[in-house]
């Protein structure tokens, strides 16, 4: 057994980590390294089908018996998951064992089919560990994105060693991520699939590649997306074949086929305290509140931190994301140690949506929340009182050749987020209504509904609709939007349409006002809708489709005013 207190190979390498480490600790946000680091490189975990697995430990200078964070990666074991993870949790006096998945960074096998066995490799690795001398009998869980879906591959298998979790912009089933609101996440499954296809390490030269060619590498997702059938046009984007984004358009939505993939199961099992690390504007936000919900609601130690933060973000505010975690951890796990009641945190810490000021709340939604609903009505309203019903709101056409762009909002690559919606308000293929200013400060909390009364010139069409921010300024911003796609039916014949929008948390301040955008798309977010009936992967018929909007229409939004105490302001800055 190798002794991971001493540094087997890279001797150069960790001096210079362990500047840099201090170089930029910084008081206010990122913790300055408390232990000098090990590193022991390239150990060998057998998986039950006997695939060799790289493992790495990082492991804290001067600690007796460290307790022990697991994370398991596609992205490398080094680089940016090395410093993000191994070199600044195990300077805060943790052990970290960080694990390439499967055909990534010298672990064997294939990594063609992503996610299919993480559940094995996640309870092999588990197994290891209890035979290792330096494992003290429990161990945590940390990481994000991807990161997070092995955290919870590894809970499905209910090891008694996991004492806690700390789940950061993680997705529990790949479904909704690959088909959010039933149709394909085109800028999020193809981005992905671009990078996991050509080398998803997190290393300095990929990490320096995506930061000078990621508006290239976008547009060539866009014109993959723009040209019919995507079955073979992704390969623009991609450059070869991909097997496993090919399983995905294969099976859509409805098929059963996602089932394998789908961990939300294990919220149902875990039993251990939780951190939820999210952000409002992350493609996984409601996966995030999906699961503070469900282990709250089974009486879990749980913790929320919401940010106004997008998927990115995991990287531009690492600092403050460690520093929380790492506080977590350590108040968590050495309360498990000595109690049988593990640590808890009183409070969820929301940031408001778009200004940046960071609340606390009891519960989600607060408590005192009441839904106000505006009625959409001529003159771009939305009104207090409803119009006749058939008063005619407004009408455009979605042209799938010339698509209604999509302008931030929750997807993983470059541009998401909240952004200046002037452009896209100014098309002819949207229709913009906006309420009134409002008189006093008031916060929304949760998701919206917007309720359409809809006529098309095509059997399927789709509705978009996001939610707006529009300050004294003019300047719009988004908060939040969704899609629904209207299966066929009678062309001509009036139809209601909903649209649930993803949970938001925003405040409005007095003089601003909120606003509704409608659209027939938002490419290449969403794969256009083709116009015909034919599956949108597969379509090569591109065909125009007129809709319109009648009374009754309307958007609800859960609504409270500032001083009802449902949140209250944060003092401390994250």
């Amino acid at each position: 057994m190798q002794d991971l207190n001493t540094p087997l190979r890279g001797l150069l390498p960790n001096k210079v980590g362990a500047l840099v480490a201090r170089r930029f600790a910084r008081p206010d946000r990122w913790p300055a390294p408390v232990h000098d680091v090990a590193h022991a490189r390239d150990l060998s975990v057998r998986a039950a089908d006997g695939v060799v697995l790289r493992t790495d430990v990082w492991s804290p200078r001067g600690v007796a018996e460290p307790d022990v964070l697991l994370v398991r990666s596609p992205y490398g074991r080094r680089g940016l998951v090395g410093w993000q993870f191994g070199r600044q949790l195990a300077g805060q006096g943790f052990r970290v064992v960080i694990q390439s998945c499967r055909g990534t960074d010298g672990s064997g096998g294939d990594f063609r089919r992503p996610f299919v066995s993480e559940v094995d490799d996640g309870a092999a690795t588990v197994a290891w560990l209890r035979k290792q001398p330096w494992f003290p009998g429990r161990f945590a869980t940390v990481g994000s994105s991807y990161l997070g879906y092995t955290q919870l591959a590894t809970a499905v298998s209910k090891p008694p060693e996991l004492a806690a979790m700390v789940l950061q912009f993680a997705p529990a089933d790949l479904r909704s991520v690959v088909y959010p609101d039933g149709v394909l996440g085109v800028q999020t499954a193809l981005g992905w699939a671009e990078g996991a296809n050509r080398d998803p390490r997190f290393t300095a030269r990929n990490v320096v590649s995506m930061a000078r060619h990621g508006k290239e590498r976008a547009g060539l997702v866009e014109q993959a997306a723009r040209t019919a059938p995507l079955t073979t046009s992704y390969r623009i984007a991609t450059g070869e074949a991909v097997p496993f984004f090919e399983d995905w358009l294969v099976h859509g939505p409805d098929s059963a086929w996602w089932d394998q993939f789908d961990l939300r199961a294990a919220l149902d099992t875990i039993e251990v305290p939780v951190l939820v690390q999210g952000g409002w504007y992350d493609v996984f936000s409601r996966d995030s509140l999906l699961q503070w919900e469900t282990l709250r609601d089974r009486d879990v130690p749980v913790s929320l931190t919401m940010g106004a933060w997008t998927h990115g973000s995991i990287v531009a505010s690492w600092s403050r994301l460690v520093t929380e975690a790492a506080q977590w951890l350590q108040a968590t796990l050495d309360a498990a140690g000595s109690s049988p009641e593990p640590a808890r945190r009183a409070s969820l810490r929301l940031q408001a949506q778009p200004h940046g000021a960071w609340f606390s709340a009891e519960s989600w939604p607060p408590p005192g929340m009441a839904t106000r609903t505006w009625w959409l009505g001529p003159e771009r309203a939305l009104a207090d009182e409803a119009p006749d019903d058939g008063t005619p709101v407004g009408d455009w056409t979605f042209d799938p050749a010339t698509p209604t762009p999509s302008i931030g909002g929750n997807y993983i690559g470059d541009g998401a987020g909240p952004t200046d919606n002037a452009a896209l308000e100014a098309r002819t293929d949207t229709l913009v209504l906006t309420t009134e200013p409002f008189e006093t400060d008031a916060m929304v909390a949760g998701s919206a509904v917007v309720r359409v009364r809809t006529t098309a010139s095509a059997a399927s069409f789709d509705v978009v609709a996001r939610l707006c921010l529009v300050t004294g300024d003019g300047r719009s911003t988004n908060l939040v939007d969704g899609l629904t796609r209207v299966a066929a039916g009678p062309i001509g014949e009036a139809r209601d349409v909903g649209v649930t929008l993803a949970p938001t948390f925003a405040r409005v301040r007095a003089g601003e006002r909120l606003r509704l955008v409608l659209a027939g798309g938002a490419h290449p977010r969403w794969l256009r809708h083709p116009g015909t009936c034919v599956e949108a992967a597969f379509a090569t018929e591109l065909q125009p489709v007129e809709i319109s909007i009648s009374a009754p229409s309307t958007l609800a939004v859960p609504l409270a005013t500032t001083d009802t105490g449902t949140v209250n302001p944060a003092e401390e800055a994250s």
